[in-house]
């Protein structure tokens, strides 16, 4: 079964390194440069799992994740966030749904393992959540 992964991010070095590496890692791989784009593109493509920055123009990455969350259609979506900024910022994303966090510079294959444990055990997605 191949994997939908959208991958939320407004800097288009990050989000095309992420696209390419996800790619060839077999995921079917989407984008978006924004949270309001992103909420879109997954509400209606249905994604397996969401990676996104959390600082972004239009939507931040914390509002899109309260929406998501709060539209219900798919509570245990593991979403995965990632930030150049501190931890309060990170502490928010978490209050609003997000699964895990990583911080800028992030390891890609560190994060890729993350990702196909949670795809490969939904339970386990439930449990990471504060």
């Amino acid at each position: 079964m191949t994997f939908k992964i959208l991958i939320v991010e407004d800097v288009p070095d990050t989000r095309e390194a992420l696209q390419l590496y996800f790619k060839h890692q077999g995921f079917t791989v989407l984008t978006a440069m924004d949270g309001q784009e992103g909420l879109a593109i997954a509400k209606a493509e249905k994604p397996d799992v969401i990676l996104t920055d959390i600082a972004m123009p239009e939507m931040d990455g914390e509002t899109m994740i309260r929406r998501i969350r709060s539209e219900g259609e798919n509570p245990d979506l593991p979403i995965f966030v990632f930030t150049a900024r501190g931890s309060g910022t990170v502490a928010g994303a978490m209050r609003a749904g997000a699964t895990q966090a990583f911080y800028k510079p992030f390891d890609f294959e560190e994060l890729a393992k993350l990702v196909c444990e949670v795809l490969e055990t939904p339970d386990k997605a439930a449990s990471t959540k504060p």
